[in-house]
């Protein structure tokens, strides 16, 4: 169970963009982040919005519906919120913002997951993008024979990234950033291809979910199971959809060839 004693909140530029796009509300035990998307118009007016909708209402407002369904309703209402002024004027057309929400309460200890998840996918996407700047993909096609290992190297590399940080999402965007320049070396750069890549890493995206997965907490917190029995059973079988979906992916490319 997690329980508040004390919470900052800041935020900062950083070093791409020369404006701020985030926006935040501190309200404990709600707590709401808007990252604006810093590559169309008016990020900084789309998360300003959404946030808005969560400090209008000064806290996560009392009625019908747990928890989840209250929150649910405003992450809702943000969103129509913001899709309605991108269509009402031109100079905010496209605008959009990521928003994470989280509630802690202490009576209830699931409540933790709204925190925890974004937690574990936030640190996943961390490692994703220090494993890119390090230029991984120059080595591998250094020191490996690529030519021979075809649709097997992208299902590999997702699976090791799936496995290593947790995220299936940040698996194969990294994977991709890095198979990318390597399709000619494995012989995946024409035709089908490019098809072949994406599905193979697809299925090694599903392999293996384990404890630094945000969505095997998911599983864990609402199912009353232990992990010690999540990993015999859940961890088990996103092994055996990975490999099934693999092999049908190794069938595909037989019969594209």
């Amino acid at each position: 169970m997690l329980r508040v004693a004390d919470h900052a909140a800041r935020t900062d530029t950083g070093r791409a963009r020369s404006a701020n796009e985030d926006s935040y509300w501190v309200h404990s035990p709600l707590f709401v982040l808007a990252d604006g998307m810093g590559g169309a118009q008016a990020g900084e007016v789309a998360s300003q919005t959404a946030v808005g909708v969560f400090s209008d209402q000064g806290g996560l407002p009392d009625g019908p519906g747990t928890y989840e369904e209250r929150l649910a309703a405003l992450v809702a209402q943000a969103n129509g919120r913001v899709y309605a002024q991108a269509q009402s004027d031109d100079q905010f057309a496209g605008m959009g913002t990521t928003l994470t929400a989280a509630y802690l309460d202490g009576e209830y200890g699931y409540k933790d997951l709204y925190l925890g998840v974004p937690v574990i996918i936030g640190a996943g996407g961390a490692f994703g993008a220090i494993l890119a700047a390090t230029r991984m993909g120059d080595r591998l096609s250094d020191s490996l024979p690529l030519s021979s290992l075809g649709i097997l190297f992208p299902f590999l590399l997702t699976f090791v990234l799936k496995t290593a940080q947790g995220s299936s999402t940040v698996a194969i965007i990294t994977a991709a950033s890095i198979v990318k320049p390597l399709l000619p070396a494995l012989g995946l750069a024409a035709g089908n291809g490019p098809l072949l890549c994406v599905l193979s890493m697809g299925a090694g995206s599903m392999l293996l979910s384990h404890a630094n997965d945000a969505y095997f907490w998911v599983i864990t917190r609402f199912s009353g199971l232990d992990m010690k029995t999540m990993l015999k059973v859940y961890t088990i079988a996103t092994a055996f959809m990975g490999v099934t979906a693999y092999g049908m992916v190794y069938i595909l490319s037989r019969l594209l060839a």
